[in-house]
């Protein structure tokens, strides 16, 4: 065989294995775009698109995935002894946008509160003193800012110097100035507590969910900041974490989240869950647990125009000693009674992570969320998926 004949013979082979390694891809989704930079958190925009939270930056994305903007995360001043570094976000009806977090200055720290417009370009700026709200508090976070008709919310959770856990509920005036504040120790306040997600129902409560001591967390405040009811849910060893709440089309509240469900003290078994929990005395109504073989971490959810729930998470091999790097998507498809109707594995060759799912009317899904960098697990790059249209 000639020279010639060698080279087109391996191109032909070239050309065929990429046709088919591109075939493979269309099966699980449609496009997927990579960016530069990190995503911790997105949130879905008013006109379609998305909100992307990450360390290092602030950027706004269409509903096709392309950057329109984006914003350094941190900013200094001078001396570079002030630093801000945003940590939640709401999106107000006019497309302006308020950043919320904690700035630390020396050994103090503030509550800081921006107003940006619609390119995420600063138009106001106030820092609160939180150190001389919590005087005895070692960290603080700002966990999430809702906007109600003439103020803010901001709840979030600390760690005091006494090494105790809490929870806190701030209620600011438009400028974000503090008009009242209310804390409340975790039931087991010596152990891990943390805030995930909060939300306003549509009778004027508050709801809160998250983690303390490896156990769902979920709190029912008032419109002043008092404590209607606290619910704390075990899993069956290790971490039992609520990662998100919502309201389903019956008035009762959905929450989502992962547990461990193994029996073995050097292996881990983590799985999906989801509760219903009843509005008035947040019992459970029902609950179901899901799962691959390997660790699934819910970290998303959402109701379903047909009155189900998708979740969205990451499912990767995990001891209590090694971890496997190549990560994927683990998409999960319930009906309106938590009962399975399938589930997609997406970019179990790429190392994937999925942050936000939102369903589209052609039974396709948008997802944001990362893709771990070559060589370096540590390394993640923002990743926009529309995935094809699923069935049953």
């Amino acid at each position: 065989m000639n020279k010639i004949n060698c080279i087109l013979i391996l191109s032909l082979i070239f050309l065929f294995s990429c046709k088919k390694e591109k075939q493979s891809v269309s099966d699980e989704f449609r496009s997927m775009k990579v960016f530069d930079f990190e995503t911790e958190k997105s949130f879905p925009s008013n006109d379609g698109g998305f909100l992307l939270l990450g360390p290092v930056s602030f950027s706004k994305m269409n509903t096709e995935g392309k950057i329109e903007w984006k914003k350094s995360r941190s900013y200094y001043n001078n001396q570079d002894t002030l630093s801000y570094f945003p940590e939640t976000y709401c999106l107000l009806s006019d497309n302006k946008i308020v950043l919320c977090g904690i700035d630390y200055y020396q050994s103090d720290f503030n509550l800081f509160f921006q107003l940006a417009n619609n390119k995420g370009e600063i138009i106001t700026k106030n820092a609160t003193p939180l150190y001389r709200e919590f005087p005895n508090v070692s960290q603080i976070h700002a966990r999430s800012i809702i906007r109600t008709s003439d103020n803010f919310f901001i709840t979030g959770d600390y760690l005091d110097k006494n090494n105790s856990y809490s929870y806190f509920i701030i209620k600011t005036d438009n400028s974000g100035n503090i008009l009242w504040k209310k804390e409340y120790l975790f039931r087991n306040s010596s152990y891990e507590g943390k805030i995930n997600k909060t939300i306003i129902t549509t009778d004027y409560n508050i709801l809160m969910t998250g983690i303390n001591c490896d156990s769902a967390f979920i709190v029912k405040l008032n419109f002043e900041g008092n404590n209607n009811w606290e619910k704390y849910f075990s899993g069956s060893k290790y971490r039992n974490e609520a990662t998100n709440i919502f309201i389903s089309d019956d008035g009762n509240y959905i929450v989502t989240g992962y547990s461990d469900l193994s029996s073995s003290l050097t292996n881990y078994n983590y799985n999906f869950f989801i509760y219903k929990i009843d509005y008035t005395s947040g019992e459970k109504i029902w609950s179901q647990t899901y799962g691959t073989d390997k660790q699934d971490y819910c970290v998303a959810s959402q109701q379903t125009t047909d009155k189900g729930f998708v979740l969205i998470g990451t499912t990767n091999r995990q001891t209590q000693t090694q971890t496997d790097s190549k990560s994927f998507m683990y998409l999960l498809k319930l009906n309106s009674q938590g009962v399975k109707e399938w589930s997609r594995n997406i970019g179990e060759d790429y190392g994937l992570q999925g942050l936000t799912v939102v369903p589209n009317a052609d039974n396709s899904f948008t997802i944001i969320g990362n893709k771990q960098g070559y060589g370096n697990s540590n390394v993640k790059h923002t990743i926009f998926i529309k995935t094809n249209t699923i069935e049953k």
